[in-house]
């Protein structure tokens, strides 16, 4: 065994050896366990610093996906809508109010106009393969342009009258009276029907509006026109669109007048009246000079 000394002081103030035996197999016990403990704590501060170490490394990141680049059509469609917007803007509104805004307009102005529009009937006389007598009757539009003391004065289609054995004009009250061909003109493709002041009832004519006639020199190209009469084939129809193009200076015989094409889709029996934004009559709906003219 291994001996350990230990100083120790007597009563007297005399220093004393006070030795102590131990046994080996218990000291090397306590030495293994003193360096378990050791060990132990050591692999737990390396555990601790790992730990640490781990929790401070800064987060993976990933390279992110390129994305594929817009087509010129998404091109075109987000620049379009951007541009819609800014003009919507502009205009402190959008293209749905704008666009109700203007039909309202147009039915105002049809309300306006409506009166003095009327239905002008024809009956012609012709003969079939076997040379009997026929009679065809046709239905046209015509507008009230003046009032006298004794007629009622209608601007008609000349092509509608021209051979017209009997007239009836059909007011806007209902009322139809007998007319007369005053006055023709081939060449413009107008005439003047005339009815007596006297066969008109006096409702009738009390609600009936005389309209104006505009200055078709003054419309231009992109100018908004209102169609109204029988342009789809119904009386009292109406329709809207533009003016494509103003044709100046056209040379017929002995005159010369104005054409303007418009983007309006006329019937093939329909027919009425061109007015501008005013309510004013600026043309007659005609095909002779070629589709869609007034």
């Amino acid at each position: 065994g291994q001996r350990f000394f230990l100083p120790r002081l007597n009563p007297d103030g005399e220093g004393e050896t006070i030795s102590i035996e131990r046994d080996p197999e218990e000291g090397q016990e306590s030495e293994e366990s003193l360096e378990g403990e050791t060990a132990g704590e050591t692999q737990e501060s390396q555990g601790t610093a790992e730990t640490q170490e781990s929790q401070t490394e800064p987060p993976q990141t990933t390279a992110p996906e390129e994305s594929e680049s817009p087509s010129g059509e998404e091109w075109n469609e987000t620049l379009q809508e951007m541009v819609d917007n800014a003009v919507a803007e502009e205009l402190n509104g959008s293209w749905d109010s704008i666009s109700l805004a203007w039909y309202q307009r147009v039915s105002e102005i049809y309300r306006s106009i409506s009166h003095g529009l009327v239905t002008v009937s024809s009956v012609t006389q012709d003969t079939d393969w076997f040379n009997n007598p026929v009679s065809s009757a046709d239905q046209s539009s015509g507008a009230v342009i003046y009032m006298t003391d004794a007629e009622v004065l209608i601007l008609a289609d000349y092509d509608a009258v021209q051979d017209a054995e009997a007239l009836t004009v059909t007011f806007n009250g209902g009322s139809t009276v007998e007319a007369r061909v005053k006055k023709t003109d081939s060449i413009t493709g107008i005439a003047i029907i005339s009815v007596s002041l006297g066969a008109v009832p006096q409702e009738v004519l009390d609600s009936t509006q005389t309209l104006v006639l505009g200055n078709s020199y003054q419309m231009s190209s992109g100018a908004p026109v209102i169609a109204a009469g029988s342009p789809t084939g119904f009386s009292g129809s109406v329709v809207t669109g533009l003016v494509s193009y103003v044709q100046t200076n056209t040379v017929g015989t002995d005159t010369a007048f104005q054409l303007l094409y418009a983007d309006i889709s006329v019937s093939e029996d329909g027919g009425g009246f061109l007015f501008n934004t005013n309510g004013e009559i600026v043309g007659i709906l005609t095909d002779d000079y070629g589709d869609e003219m007034a």
